[in-house]
């Protein structure tokens, strides 16, 4: 098999390419790749729990939970409630 014909390879390519296209626009706006993978997830399919946020991400859930983290400490992730461990995410509007 060509390598150039292997539909894995391809678009792994399409989404490297996608993803260096994109990161010098998201770093003017201060947010990285991760975070803006949990921005669209949480656009697109509103509250979420840190876990399915992990498997709609493909973030693992310790490295999720420092980009929350980070996240949270420049105010683009919503106050945790109580229990840390129940976390329910959600986008914030800006209002």
């Amino acid at each position: 098999m060509e390598l150039g014909t292997y539909l894995p390879y391809l678009v792994n390519r399409v989404g490297q390419r996608f993803i260096s296209d994109i990161t010098p626009v998201l770093s003017e706006a201060g947010v990285d790749i991760q975070s803006w993978r949990v921005l669209i997830a949480l656009y697109q399919r509103g509250a979420q729990t840190v876990g399915a946020l992990s498997d709609l991400t493909s973030i693992n859930f310790s490295t999720l939970s420092r980009v929350l983290g980070r996240m949270e400490k420049k105010r683009s992730r919503p106050p945790r409630p109580r229990c840390r461990r129940c976390t329910l995410l959600h986008r914030r509007t800006n209002s």
